[in-house]
Order: C-alpha cells, then sequence, then structure tokens
C-alpha cells in the first residue's frame, strides 16, 4: 500500500513538473534544489559506504549538508537553480548509461554520475538560454519522476531498488520504461516551450529570488 501512494504520488508530480516546470520553476526552485542535493549526496555516499551503521549515517549527514547548501546556494543565486537541475539531469543519463552498459561498480557509477552533472551544469552555464534550460531540465526530471512512479504503481520496483537511482533501476527493469521516458519528456519539452512565450525570467542570471520575480512568471510581456 506505501508502495502504491508513492507511485500516485509521483506520477502526479512528475506530470505537473513535466508539463509546468518552467511556470513553477521559481516557486519549487530552493524546494527542488534541497531534495536533488539531497538525494545525490545520500545516493553517491551510499555507493561508497555500505556496510553497518556508517553506510547509512554518513550519506545521511552527507545527504542533508548537501541538500541545505543548495537550498541556499539557488535561493540567493537563482540561475544556480538551473545549473543544479542540469547536473541533475547529467548525473541520472550518466547513471543510466552505467546501468546499460551493464557496469556496477560501485565508484566507478559515483564517478561518471558526477562527470555528468558537471557536464550538464558547465553546457547550461555556457548555453546561456536560462528560459530554454528550465524547461529541458523540468522535462526530463519530471518525466523520471513519472516512469518511477509507474514503475512503483504497477509493482515493477520496489523502493530498495532506488538506492542507485531511478534511471538505473528503469534500465533495470526494461528499455519499455526508458522509451516512456523519452517520449513524455520530449512532449513536455513542445508543450513547455510553446506556453513560454508569455513567461519571464528576472534578469541578471546571479541574482536573488525576488518576489517580483514570481508576479512575473506567467505574466505576458
Amino acid at each position: 500500500m506505501d508502495d502504491l501512494v508513492l507511485g500516485i504520488f509521483d506520477l502526479l508530480l512528475g506530470l505537473w513538473l513535466a508539463f509546468a516546470g518552467l511556470r513553477v520553476f521559481f516557486a519549487i526552485l530552493p524546494i527542488a534544489a534541497f531534495f536533488i542535493g539531497g538525494y545525490g549526496g545520500f545516493v553517491a555516499t551510499r555507493q561508497v559506504f555500505d556496510d553497518g551503521v556508517v553506510g547509512w549515517l554518513v550519506p545521511l549527514v552527507v545527504g542533508l549538508g548537501l541538500a541545505i547548501g543548495l537550498a541556499l546556494v539557488s535561493y540567493f543565486l537563482w540561475y544556480a537553480g538551473a545549473l543544479i537541475l542540469s547536473g541533475a539531469v547529467g548525473a541520472l543519463l550518466g547513471s543510466g548509461l552505467m546501468a546499460a552498459l551493464d557496469i556496477e561498480t560501485n565508484w566507478v557509477v559515483v564517478l561518471v554520475s558526477l562527470a555528468g552533472a558537471a557536464l550538464g551544469a558547465l553546457i547550461a552555464y555556457f548555453f546561456n538560454l536560462p528560459t530554454l534550460v528550465v524547461i529541458v531540465t523540468t522535462s526530463l526530471i519530471g518525466a523520471s519522476v513519472f516512469v518511477l512512479g509507474a514503475m512503483l504503481v504497477l509493482n515493477r520496483v520496489d523502493p530498495e531498488d532506488l538506492e542507485g537511482g531511478p534511471a538505473i533501476a528503469a534500465v533495470n527493469e526494461s528499455w519499455f520504461w526508458v522509451l516512456i521516458w523519452a517520449v513524455l519528456a520530449g512532449g513536455a519539452v513542445w508543450v513547455q516551450y510553446q506556453s513560454s512565450k508569455d513567461v519571464e525570467v528576472p534578469e541578471g542570471r546571479w541574482s536573488r529570488l525576488q518576489p517580483e520575480a514570481y508576479a512575473r512568471v506567467g505574466r505576458a510581456s
């Protein structure tokens, strides 16, 4: 029953984030950074410390510290939140690639995921199209959350199978889920892009989130 409730929640959250990502980006930015940092820090550290009490305590401490740090950074520098989302997508793709190549060595998976995160953040930084960066990253992450929810609802994956991340779980289960993810993400990018003409982003990439930034979201230019 718990898996079913969690799965339904992930289905709804994934659809909301995938198709309304740009419009809700500023409202959820610090929250998203908190969960991405916490989950990423926990999973990466868990891959290294996997025995006994230390195997849980150290990842929890690292995850909580990273979660708070990224949430604060994304609040004071709003575009840093976009870079965090891009990094999360890079890590997701990196871990999925390792699963596709059937590489399960923990330190290799962690290193490739970190490299993917760094590459994703660098691409977003040099791309310098914040609106498009937000659209693509929220679509990809939202589609990932949706697929995770679908697998939980259909009892295709257990929560303990998610320690390596949702991408690894999806690839290990079936390439069908990867296809669903790609189709949903592509559709979400198209829908968000079509509706992005009346959404403004704050001027200046390295400014703090201001109340007027929220007000401009969804307002016709």
